[in-house]
């Protein structure tokens, strides 16, 4: 019966990929950061009169929250949609240690247009307490 035993090694390493928790981990860290970041400019954006509570102020935040994760996750090696995005639409240049970042409103509006066509003005303002029809 001795004969039907196999003898692994037992001196080799086995080495564990713990690239994904790593990953969880930062993307925790991430939505944590980007929690206290974003309570803390709408509390103080509130507190100076911005109406915090429009619905076009909610779409903005929301958009922002995910630049926000975009930027940590990206320091942090993890990819995210919106990284790609702003390499469309920013510039980056150094010159004589000096850095410009120029973004291309023209390009964005123009995408814009051609996603959701430029003859529409009420598009761009659902602004729930205008009465003006």
């Amino acid at each position: 019966m001795s004969n039907n035993i196999v003898q692994f090694p037992s001196k080799k390493k086995i080495k564990v990929d713990n690239t994904g928790g790593r990953t969880r981990e930062h993307i925790l860290f991430t939505d944590d950061l980007t929690e206290g970041l974003v309570v803390n400019m709408i509390h103080n954006m509130s507190e100076n009169g911005i109406n915090v509570d429009h619905p076009d102020f909610l779409r903005d935040t929301a958009f922002l929250i995910e630049l926000v994760k975009s930027m940590i996750y990206r320091d942090g090696g993890v990819s995210h949609p919106l990284q790609d995005f702003t390499k469309l639409f920013i510039e980056y240049t150094e010159e004589d240690g000096i850095r410009t970042m120029d973004i291309d409103l023209d390009m964005i509006k123009g995408v814009s247009d051609e996603l959701f066509g430029d003859d529409d003005p009420t598009m761009w303002d659902d602004d729930p307490d205008d009465t003006a029809s």
